[in-house]
């Protein structure tokens, strides 16, 4: 009988390695899920655990006690001593506030394949550095090249974290599994505005985004990285261009995932787990 299973098992392992079967779709067989995993990921207290999504399945995730840098003394200062600081969904953050937390609204969005695409088409960083004067006060508006929002049809997203600001940072990748080549991009999920700076329907596709996100996930403390490196999850994300002038020319990002540009999408409007189609 020892024998006979041996042997099924070597068949079964020849026939899912033939290059003859391989190009089948073939049905997988669900696997039941960890007894030991977390809910979401306000529950994880390991650096390295078992995140159990809303429909089942489950994901690695390795988890970095880090709090993020601030931009200047003074946004770190009005961070700190600002009541909504990692307590509410409201923006706590001063600069260009008005930029990143208030969408474009003009025009159609453009679509993009791939980070990779989307990035042969945006201006340069040295371009927008050196040659567009960006204000950095509150009430700074978007300048010219940031008029556009966008929509990233399939990537993939690596890691999550919250800032002080209540900004949820989200770095994204063409690939599902970051080989150290692929494109990576920033997005951010922005705290809310102010309700009196734009409409209700804007409202409530800023508050669906942040939702999109806590429902799968969790509402995330501020403090804590939170990366998928065996494998980011699907989405398709919608988004008003926006220049963080402040990380031009500098590294960011998390834990070896870091955006080579300082180009973002801030804020998102839109955010579509594709998994869950």
């Amino acid at each position: 009988m020892k024998v006979k299973s041996l042997m099924l098992f070597i068949a079964a392992g020849w026939w899912c390695t033939n290059p003859a079967y391989a190009h089948r779709n073939y049905p997988l067989v669900p696997i039941s899920a960890p007894a030991d995993t977390v809910p979401d990921l306000t529950e994880q207290t390991e650096p390295t655990d078992i995140l159990r999504l809303p429909d089942g399945r489950t994901v690695e995730v390795e988890m970095h006690e880090e709090f993020t840098d601030y931009e200047n003394d003074a946004e770190e200062e009005t961070r700190r001593n600002n009541s909504n600081a990692c307590t509410t969904p409201f923006f706590a953050g001063k600069v260009r506030k008005f930029a990143k937390t208030v969408p474009h609204s003009g025009g159609r969005a453009k679509s993009f394949s791939s980070i990779a695409d989307f990035l042969e088409w945006l201006p340069s960083d040295s371009s927008m550095k050196y040659g567009t004067p960006i204000d950095r006060s509150e009430n700074s508006t978007r300048v010219s090249a940031e008029q556009r929002n966008i929509i990233l049809k399939k990537v993939w997203l690596h890691a999550v974290y919250r800032e002080e600001d209540n900004d949820f940072h989200l770095v994204l990748c063409d690939k599902q599994v970051y080989d150290g080549e692929a494109a990576l991009f920033s997005a951010e999920i922005s705290g809310l505005p102010d309700p009196s700076k734009v409409s209700t329907r804007t409202m409530s596709d800023l508050e669906d985004a942040r939702r999109a996100l806590t429902d799968k996930i969790g509402d995330l403390s501020c403090g804590r990285t939170y990366i998928f490196k065996k494998g980011g999850l699907p989405v398709k994300v919608r988004g008003s261009l926006f220049f963080d002038i402040h990380h031009a020319g500098q590294k960011h990002g998390r834990k070896g995932l870091h955006p080579q540009s300082a180009w973002e999408l801030h804020p998102i409007t839109d955010l579509i787990w594709l998994d869950q189609e």
